[in-house]
């Protein structure tokens, strides 16, 4: 089962702290991500006030497949409307040009949407707080988004205030009825647990 991780929680900080305590640079890396978290989170709450975040369980806004985002798609870019990936499994994912760790995880994004095409559909998010650009993600060393039919939105708005975090890569499961069925880190993506959601969804959710 997908599985909300609370990043506030102190088995979360513990965690962290252990990792890093043999190089005893624990608290001084715990109070640097704090930072980090706080300032992001906090300038998504600030947002907030136009559009509810949500949370596992909730379901989307009404309007939520009728909103239009800007996306970059091999070299191109445009403006599409959310409904079309209405109707299917859908993976958010937040990123930014600067994150390794995101960009590392793009291979097994290609090759799950490849598997996955007639249930799921997969959408990057690169939110406006990143900074980056058509430019910037154009001209990226890492050639993935040039060379596959990956899709991202990019100086986003709309999604950092359904979802507010901090750490990224950052990922939200929606069903086809639009329910958020987990939110989770890069660990919890692979081909397992992509099974699994969807077969549920096919399983328990009557698409009209």
């Amino acid at each position: 089962m997908i599985k909300l991780l609370n990043i506030y929680s102190t088995s979360f900080w513990k965690l962290i702290q252990k990792l890093f305590k043999s190089k005893g640079e624990g608290l001084l890396l715990v109070g640097k991500m704090m930072m980090v978290i706080l300032l992001v989170v906090g300038k998504s709450e600030g947002r907030a006030q136009e559009v509810e975040a949500l949370r596992v369980g909730d379901y989307v806004p009404k309007d939520f497949w009728n909103q239009k985002v800007k996306i970059y798609n091999q070299g191109d870019t445009s403006v599409i409307e959310l409904s079309k990936y209405r109707g299917k499994s859908l993976l958010i994912d937040f990123w930014a040009s600067w994150c390794g760790y995101c960009v590392q995880g793009f291979p097994k994004l290609v090759e799950i949407q490849e598997g996955y095409r007639n249930h799921l559909n997969i959408l990057l998010v690169n939110s406006s707080y990143t900074k980056d650009t058509f430019n910037k993600i154009h001209t990226m060393r890492n050639a993935i988004l040039r060379e596959n039919d990956l899709t991202t939105a990019f100086m986003d708005d709309y999604f950092i205030q359904l979802f507010p975090h901090g750490p990224i890569p950052h990922y939200v499961w929606i069903n086809p009825k639009g329910r958020i069925a987990g939110i989770t880190f890069r660990e919890f993506v692979n081909e397992r647990m992509m099974e699994e959601f969807i077969n549920k969804n096919l399983k328990n959710e009557n698409i009209n």
